[in-house]
């Protein structure tokens, strides 16, 4: 959405439904846990960025994102009916991220860029367990494409991170 000639702006949203029934397999005359749940839940995920262009070999933007989504287990998918119910927390596990950079055409073959950000991020594991992290960094890259056949790029991140995990 160009905004004025030096703006642009740049929304995405998204909205996710999940309809799930989960069971033990195995009846509890055999062992199981005879569990068994089904679920609807709705995940809505939104992505906003401004960029100002003040020429055309120079991009400075500020992105901002609240990102939903499903977690399944660490097996090829699931979901945890560990306590006899399907928590719907499952369907919401959360990344944050906030993101200010600039971008720079040094020729039409090559450019530089940089990104200082920071990213919450919160999941429920497939036992349960809790974890939150926060992440922030700067991230650096630099690309050049001599021809239309070769790309080189380099990039480079230093960030560092703060974990809690806690447990229900």
């Amino acid at each position: 959405l160009a905004l004025t000639r030096q703006f642009t702006a740049l929304v995405g949203l998204r909205e996710d439904f999940y309809h799930v029934h989960a069971s033990d397999p195995l009846p509890a005359s055999a062992g199981g846990s005879g569990f068994a749940d089904s679920a609807s839940v709705n995940a809505f995920s939104q992505a906003y960025s401004l960029i100002w262009s003040p020429s055309r070999y120079t991009n400075f933007y500020f992105t901002h994102d609240r990102i939903s989504s499903a977690k399944g287990s660490v097996t090829g998918g699931g979901v945890n009916l560990a306590s006899g119910a399907i928590d719907k927390n499952d369907f919401r596990n959360g990344s944050v991220l906030t993101e200010l950079g600039a971008k720079y055409s040094l020729n039409p073959n090559s450019s530089l860029g940089a990104a200082l950000f920071q990213q919450d991020r919160h999941v429920v594991d497939f036992t349960g367990a809790h974890d939150s992290i926060r992440v922030r960094g700067l991230e650096l890259e630099v690309m050049w494409h001599p021809d239309s056949d070769v790309n080189w790029f380099a990039n480079a991140t230093f960030q560092d991170g703060d974990r809690k995990s806690t447990r229900l």
